[in-house]
């Protein structure tokens, strides 16, 4: 892994930084406040996402 990270979200394609930014924000608190494993946080990154 990269710099000893025991997991990394990385992306293929070209994407909106507002939109990006959105969703790793919510990304990261899922993980870190809500205390979810990475894929449950980013399935709930995108609901938040769809909400809006």
């Amino acid at each position: 892994m990269y710099a000893g990270a025991a997991l990394m979200v990385a992306s293929l394609w070209n994407v909106n930084d507002e939109a990006t930014s959105f969703l790793m924000s919510q990304f990261y608190n899922q993980i870190l406040q809500q205390g979810k494993t990475p894929a449950a946080a980013l399935r709930a990154a995108q609901l938040k996402m769809w909400e809006q």
